[in-house]
């Protein structure tokens, strides 16, 4: 799995964070603006803001078993993109900066391999 640093964010003076997301294909001024609008309890934490426009949502997340720690999983769209990225902001340990993360979905061959081992190897276990 590739895992890729697509942006630099600090902790905004507003509240949020905001910084740039830099690909091959981006170069972008974001912002991670904090929802005041919670209608229900799977709304977003934060909306992504390109400008005053709206590129996406972002919701608040742990990971870790003992010391579970915080992150955002953020969902980016754009019309001229084939589908929305998913990606995840991880604070720093100093809580002032952040990372953000993307993956690169496995391939559909890959997946399928996959899971072909995995019903393999509950067929041998069973």
């Amino acid at each position: 799995m590739n895992r890729l640093i697509i942006g630099v964010f600090k902790i905004a003076r507003s509240g949020g964070w905001e910084g740039e997301i830099k690909t091959l294909v981006a170069n972008a001024k974001v912002r991670f603006v904090p929802n005041d609008d919670l209608v229900s309890p799977n709304a977003p934490a934060f909306r992504v803001m390109l400008g005053n426009s709206r590129i996406g949502d972002a919701w608040e997340a742990q990971w870790g078993g003992d010391r579970p720690r915080g992150f955002l999983r953020v969902n980016l769209d754009d019309p001229f993109l084939p589908a929305p990225i998913s990606a995840a902001l991880f604070p720093e340990d100093d809580g002032a900066s952040a990372q953000l993360v993307w993956t690169r979905p496995p391939k559909k061959e890959e997946k399928a391999q996959g899971g072909r081992r995995e019903a393999e190897g509950k067929a041998v276990a069973g």
